[in-house]
């Protein structure tokens, strides 16, 4: 029935504009594919693509989170515009012109095959796509940010949905495997042993080859691009994961390209960005680029700044907001305080008196900011039972009205964790252990809106209801959220107000 349903909806006549896949792997560092240089890895399929195409090695995501940053490959707009700032908080407006929406206007079939509860319509990502498949195991409201389907579900789905389908074609795979906690399969497992981020990594390589296989038999005029949505810290800056801080860890992807009119075995060294993506892939297929677009076509070198931020600080723990913008020399970052990060030491900020001008570069950043139109997405706001499953993950609940704060996430990112720690403390009913962590918060983050939403959230499982109505009720005054709103609703409904 599907494929009836594609081939109704598809063009199959001689010289069709060319089929376009775009795969996305979650959470996966540039510098772990064997074409990137890193030579413990098993990318075949990856670095095959990369000797058959170009590859970008110096490709930035414009935030280190699931959902903004698909937002941009999506619509190619960065965050300020099309306003996901931050997971969970937004949701991809409908007011937003989709790349499948694009595509499918063009008379292309669209699908897309997501693997993960970040990556669910829910979030809006199904606009323009015929069709949307991001089943999981669970019941929805059951559902935390750890839910996911394996490479392999998600290239099953795809291969036995996609079977003889006529192009033109317009198809996302999305693979989360490499996102924490990394749990490759067997035999990834051993054979990575001890590397087990490098085994889930190497899973998906081998998921996405055994896609290729399909796809390149069946549509041998194609464009495919290859990134992931962000990296993955590993340490680096002090950041074990993602989200928080703006260093090429996370924020630096894999990038390949592979089609007419990109040259096989090419490496393009300059600074290019996600937002690069939808201009490419729609002037790859033939097709008009429409207003609305902010990136640069990457044949003819694209961004030559690329933009990238990371709120998550300020809407869960009220610390100031990071922006960066990354050029052929390094990156200048700016959140409690400007600093200035050469390619080679990135870790390492050079003083405003060495051998740049400080000035120049947040004027060139302001400059940027404010070149473009801005958006606000609509608001995802979640119920208290759902709030209370993924708090108890260590969710933390974010209030995007949350006042950006004088401390940067660069000099408090040894803390961070601990706020997970506690929330997932409190789900399981350590109290005590909670309260010692948070004291701990109390004294390293002093002022947070985060550490003041935990000591709420405490009262609140400990029955202490007045005390938590009293809290939340200040929380919200400062920062008015609709996930606060709610947990305030359940506590004032169960002392019979």
């Amino acid at each position: 029935m599907l494929a009836l349903l594609f081939s109704m909806m598809s063009v199959a006549a001689a010289g069709e504009p060319p089929s376009v896949l775009l795969i996305t792997l979650d959470t996966t560092r540039a510098d772990r594919l064997g074409s990137y240089g890193y030579e413990l890895a098993e990318t075949p399929t990856t670095d095959r693509l990369a000797a058959e195409g170009t590859r970008f090695s110096r490709a930035y995501a414009t935030c280190p989170l699931t959902i903004p940053s698909h937002s941009t490959m999506m619509t190619g707009r960065v965050p300020p515009s099309h306003g996901v700032r931050d997971n969970g908080d937004f949701i991809l407006g409908d007011d937003a012109v989709t790349l499948a929406e694009r595509f499918k206007d063009a008379g292309y079939a669209t699908a897309a095959f997501t693997s993960a509860f970040p990556t669910q319509a829910r979030w809006g990502f199904d606009q323009g796509f015929d069709v949307y498949h991001d089943p999981l195991s669970r019941l929805p409201t059951q559902l935390d940010w750890r839910d996911q389907r394996t490479a392999d579900e998600v290239i099953d789905d795809a291969l036995s949905t996609l079977d003889g389908v006529d192009g033109p074609l317009f198809v996302w795979i999305h693979l989360f495997d490499a996102h924490w906690p990394y749990e490759p399969p067997a035999p990834y497992d051993t054979r990575h042993e001890g590397r087990a981020y490098d085994g889930e990594i190497a899973f998906a390589d081998a998921q996405v080859g055994r896609f290729l296989r399909w796809w390149d038999r069946t549509q041998p005029t194609s464009v495919v691009a290859v990134t992931a949505d962000h990296g993955e810290g590993l340490g680096e800056g002090g950041e074990q994961t993602h989200g928080f801080l703006l260093h090429d860890g996370t924020i630096r992807v894999p990038l390949i390209l592979r089609g007419a009119g990109f040259e096989a075995g090419l490496v393009i060294d300059d600074p290019v960005s996600h937002v690069d993506l939808a201009p490419t892939l729609l002037n790859a297929a033939g097709l008009p680029l429409h207003d609305g677009l902010q990136g640069a076509e990457l044949r003819e070198g694209g961004s030559e700044v690329a933009w990238s931020e990371a709120l998550t600080g300020q809407f869960n723990l009220g610390l100031a907001p990071l922006y960066a913008t990354t050029d052929a020399a390094g990156r200048y970052t700016e959140g409690g305080y400007g600093a200035w990060y050469p390619v080679d030491g990135e870790h390492v900020p050079v003083e405003p008196a060495a051998d740049f001008d400080v000035t120049a570069l947040a004027a060139r950043h302001l400059s940027m900011a404010e070149g473009w139109e801005q958006s606000v997405a609509p608001s995802a706001s979640l119920d208290a039972e759902t709030f209370e499953q993924l708090a108890a993950l260590g969710y933390m609940g974010g209030a995007p009205t949350a006042a950006a704060g004088d401390i940067d996430p660069r000099d408090v990112i040894e803390h961070i964790p601990k706020t997970w720690k506690a929330r997932q403390l409190i789900g399981a009913g350590r109290f005590p252990a909670a309260e010692r962590l948070i004291e701990e918060l109390e004294q390293s983050l002093p002022g947070s809106y985060g550490v003041e939403l935990l000591r709420a959230q405490l009262y609140r499982s400990q029955g202490r209801m007045p005390e938590a109505a009293e809290l939340f009720t200040s929380i919200y005054l400062d920062a008015p959220s609709s996930t606060v709103a709610l947990q305030l609703a359940a506590i004032t409904a169960s002392m019979g107000d």
